[in-house]
């Protein structure tokens, strides 16, 4: 069962202080710099989580392409290289892969039968 986030993080107390302190100027990095906190007995540090920033996205996974997968996109190309929505699409729910990476694979196809020309 979780507890309720009541219990002041170490930095906010005046032993977390004394720590932060007493470690800044015993560590090699910290020589000749001395940790300055003014902060009140009650003080709360600000913590800011990744996930609720404005704009933040969700990690994805990757799903990865077989060579099986790489075959039919292939023997796809071949018999055209433009591609429509509607193919891409078909090609999703064949492949079982994003459309944004089928989309980007016929891009990057495109680009290099260009190249080679």
């Amino acid at each position: 069962m979780l507890k309720s986030p009541v219990a002041k993080a170490p930095e906010a107390s005046a032993e977390g202080i004394a720590l932060l302190q007493s470690t800044s100027e015993n560590s090699p990095e910290g020589s000749g710099r001395k940790l300055v906190c003014s902060l009140g007995p009650g003080f709360m540090p600000r913590v800011v989580i990744r996930h609720r920033i404005k704009g933040a996205k969700k990690a994805q996974k990757r799903i990865r392409k077989n060579t099986e997968q790489n075959k039919i996109l292939l023997a796809e190309f071949q018999k055209n290289s433009q591609w429509k929505k509607s193919k891409i699409v078909e090609l999703q729910e064949r492949l079982g892969l994003k459309m944004s990476q089928i989309y980007k694979w016929n891009w990057d196809m495109q680009r290099k039968l260009v190249e080679r020309q």
